[in-house]
């Protein structure tokens, strides 16, 4: 009877153990599953990490995040004596007018007495900001327009640039920025997603770009930091837009019959555009926005561009390549048809 009751009772010992362990084990797999599933939980850990890339989090839906955007971006920068520097305003274009997509808008302006056009390209999935002070045509109503103002209006505009595509799904920004005093607007600058995506800019924390939590004054920009905003947003292209008033665009299938043109399907000159071939869709709005760029070129330099094709040649001259870059940059990922010059 004592070895019967010494081998019965480990094994009663054993089976409570055995018991309780299941019952820890359990109790631990319900935790985790409840700790999984509290939105709150999962909340606070997402909000923490966007806390940890910028100090503001617009909420809602792409159209409402914008205004919140424009509203706290344009909030923080200030003049010295700390009025706001220039309100923003922010839209999303349409895209389709009565069943046709819109590729571009153009805005009209007084250029000395003549209506002048200016060509915004647009795509599918994007956001206009308005940079507007208080003075004439949007100019900044107080202050010298200096160099270093310009930079800190570019900083507002890559800020603007950062938020939108850190909390929305867009692919572009097109950002205005306000003109001098008594001038028309002449910045227009264009962020692509693929662009700041290529350069590995959307991967890093809003602070590692703009340093500075609050803008600094316009002359206290540290110079790394200037350097960052300068690389990213010195404008590619010309200051002033393409003057369009006198411009011609003009189908004739005969010119390109003679030995000089018959490599082109295109051909710009300082007040016309040929064409081979009234072409339509996309190869018309990439042939024509790369000879569109080459009148804008001849408009600021009507004689180093032309000359430039008899010292520097053709494939490598850089009119060229930022005429197709031009064309590249309005409508992604197709290319302008090969001979246009």
């Amino acid at each position: 009877m004592a070895t019967g009751l010494s081998e019965a009772h480990p094994r009663r010992k054993f089976r409570i153990a055995y018991v309780l362990l299941a019952l820890v084990v359990v109790g631990a797999v319900a935790a985790f599953l409840a700790f999984r599933s509290d939105p709150s939980t999962t909340t606070a850990t997402g909000s923490t990490a966007e806390e940890t890339w910028g100090a503001f989090q617009p909420a809602g839906l792409t159209s409402d995040r914008i205004q919140q955007i424009a509203l706290h971006v344009g909030a923080t920068y200030r003049m010295p004596r700390g009025r706001q520097l220039v309100s923003v305003s922010a839209s999303i274009p349409p895209v389709y007018q009565n069943d046709l997509r819109i590729t571009q808008y153009v805005l009209s302006y007084n250029d000395g007495g003549q209506t002048s056009y200016q060509a915004v390209p647009i795509s599918t999935n994007n956001v206009l900001y308005e940079m507007c002070g208080l003075g004439p045509r949007c100019s900044i109503a107080k202050g010298k327009p200096t160099a270093a103002r310009l930079r800190l209006l570019r900083r507002e505009a890559l800020e603007l640039a950062l938020y939108t595509f850190h909390y929305t799904g867009v692919g572009s920004v097109v950002t205005f920025l306000p003109p001098k005093k008594g001038e028309r607007p002449q910045f227009v600058f264009l962020f692509l997603r693929t662009q700041f995506d290529q350069q590995g800019i959307l991967a890093k924390p809003l602070t590692a770009i703009l340093a500075e939590p609050t803008p600094p004054p316009a002359a206290a920009i540290p110079a790394a930091e200037a350097a960052t905003i300068d690389g990213i947003t010195e404008p590619d292209l010309y200051p002033r837009p393409v003057r369009m008033a006198h411009v011609r665009l003009v189908t004739a299938p005969l010119l390109f019959r003679l030995p000089w043109f018959s490599s082109f399907d295109g051909y710009a000159t300082h007040l016309a555009i040929f064409l081979r071939r009234p072409v339509v869709g996309d190869e018309q709005d990439d042939l024509v926005t790369h000879e569109l760029c080459h009148v804008w070129q001849m408009q600021h330099r009507p004689l180093a561009m032309p000359l430039s094709y008899l010292l520097r040649g053709y494939a490598r001259n850089p009119y060229e390549a930022e005429a197709r870059r031009a064309a590249e940059q309005t409508r992604p990922g197709v290319r302008p048809g090969p001979g246009s010059a």
